[in-house]
């Protein structure tokens, strides 16, 4: 399912995307348009409205995608495109969906928070936001790289992570990220000793999550994995830099909606140069 909003940059991004997914997992593409107000569905002078030049900007999506691809449109009302996108995900019974890029510039995404941050938690099904410009790149990548941490949500996530690697014919990476809590650690306040014994105790953390996660799906797909200590946006988005999809399980906290290992959905979209699959919390 593709959220669409006008023939402009984002949407033809998101509409590659949703192309390539429905290929891959073998299923139909819904396109979206949702309109909003505060009335929602009841706001009929509104709706007359928007309903015809909406549908007109579904068709004209529509006659870009190719021939191959089972496509179906649905418009519908809504207080919020939140709150749109997550009943027609639900009603459509779908898989993914799928989002342009955030059109806001670094400073403002950071403080207004990613749109894909609202949608993707507590949505009914996995998220995809495209990378900027992938209408235009050529890619044969096939590999996935998941963000692991042996929690309920990366779990979930690992599921999703190698349904796409088997539809791809590549190899699956676990990546586990830890973030040192005393950003101004280090040996000044621990000494080099305890700085070293704690860094090792760390990375056997790492290897043990690795392993566990390796393990659980090492009959289904090629996998392996590896640890890492620092930011985990960065070190995320740099792992999966030739990967097909960077996937990462989504979880809340409280008024601040994070995703595992510490990294907010927006710092990891906006360091990220590949689909980025988020993969809301299993209650």
């Amino acid at each position: 399912m593709v959220a669409t909003h006008g023939d402009d940059e984002p949407t033809r991004d998101a509409l590659t995307l949703g192309v390539k997914l429905a290929r891959l997992l073998d299923g139909d593409l819904v396109l979206a348009g949702v309109w909003a107000s505060p009335l929602g569905q009841g706001d009929g002078l509104y709706e007359g409205l928007i309903k015809d030049p909406l549908d007109r900007e579904l068709r004209q999506m529509r006659a870009a995608v190719p021939d191959d691809i089972s496509t179906r449109l649905k418009i519908q009302g809504s207080t919020s495109v939140v709150r749109g996108l997550h009943k027609v995900a639900d009603e459509q019974h779908a898989d993914i969906l799928v989002l342009g890029p955030s059109r806001l510039h670094k400073g403002a995404r950071a403080f207004r928070g990613d749109v894909a941050l609202g949608i993707a938690h507590d949505a009914p099904c996995a998220v995809a936001v495209a990378p900027p410009g992938l209408r235009d790149r050529a890619t044969g990548a096939k590999d996935v790289v998941l963000a692991f941490d042996d929690s309920d949500a990366s779990h979930a996530a690992l599921e999703t992570a190698v349904a796409l690697a088997r539809s791809t014919g590549g190899t699956l990476q676990l990546v586990f990220v830890i973030e040192p809590p005393y950003r101004y650690g280090g040996p000044v306040l621990l000494g080099a000793g305890d700085q070293a014994a704690w860094e090792a105790s760390l990375q056997d953390l790492g290897d043990e999550v690795i392993a566990k996660g390796t393990a659980a799906v090492a009959e289904r797909v090629p996998v392996s994995g590896v640890s890492h200590q620092g930011a985990a946006a960065p070190l995320l988005a740099k792992a999966a830099a030739d990967a097909a999809f960077l996937v990462a399980g989504s979880r809340g906290y409280g008024a601040i909606k994070r995703l595992v290992l510490g990294t907010t959905t927006g710092q990891l979209l906006e360091e990220a140069t590949v689909p980025v699959v988020l993969v809301p919390r299993q209650d």
